[in-house]
């Protein structure tokens, strides 16, 4: 489709060096514009989907999570800061460990953070919490929970699924992925939200008899 769009635009410029209609020649012109911008937004869900379905099984490793949540704050704290946006970091007990794949565990927190840091653009004093604890059970749970403009009800049951997506740029892939990672870890993610009252993802790890 690009290609195409390359041909018929260098025809169009041949022309305008002929007596052609001029406003003939504008509207081709913004047609090809469209099309060009078509096919990039088709490459990108190629390469996303391509991501998406080839995703590898996890190479699980002994994490400590309060250095996991420090170096994902650490990685976006620039972005943040520019936001104003307060973090806190909270794990207990402190040393708490888990058996899970550290770069598959960071991408899903990065994006996470990143959707939170969007949901608290107008939000007046934007707070977001890291957590981490354990229960009875030893599973260990992180949130990530934001004071931010919260999720309508209406598209809250959508939101894990693949390419759906409320922003204008958004790829709809994140969430999605985000659960397929914790599936592959025998896991599982979960929301709470509510319009003007923030959002708390929450992601479930088994325990040690589990995994």
């Amino acid at each position: 489709m690009a290609s195409l769009a390359d041909s018929l635009g260098r025809h169009v410029q041949r022309a305008r060096q002929q007596e052609t209609s001029a406003e003939w020649l504008d509207d081709v012109g913004t047609g090809l514009r469209i099309i060009q911008q078509r096919s990039q937004g088709l490459l990108r869900f190629a390469q996303v989907y391509r991501d998406f379905s080839t995703l590898a099984s996890p190479q699980r490793t002994t994490l400590y999570v309060q250095e996991v949540l420090q170096a994902t704050r650490q990685l976006l704290a620039e972005q943040l800061a520019a936001q104003g946006i307060e973090v806190t970091l909270s794990v207990r007990p402190a040393h708490l460990t888990l058996h899970a794949d550290g770069h598959l565990l960071e991408q899903v927190l990065i994006n996470l953070v990143l959707n939170a840091a969007q949901a608290l653009a107008q939000t007046p004093a934007p707070r977001l919490s890291l957590l981490a604890w354990s229960d009875e059970q030893e599973r260990v749970i992180i949130e990530v929970k934001d004071n931010g403009s919260g999720i309508p009800a209406d598209v809250l049951d959508s939101i894990f699924i693949p390419f759906f997506t409320t922003r204008p740029n958004g790829s709809g892939i994140g969430l999605s992925l985000a659960k397929q990672i914790m599936q592959l870890h025998q896991g599982s993610i979960q929301v709470r939200s509510a319009t003007g009252a923030g959002s708390a993802f929450q992601l479930w790890f088994p325990g040690p008899a589990a995994s």
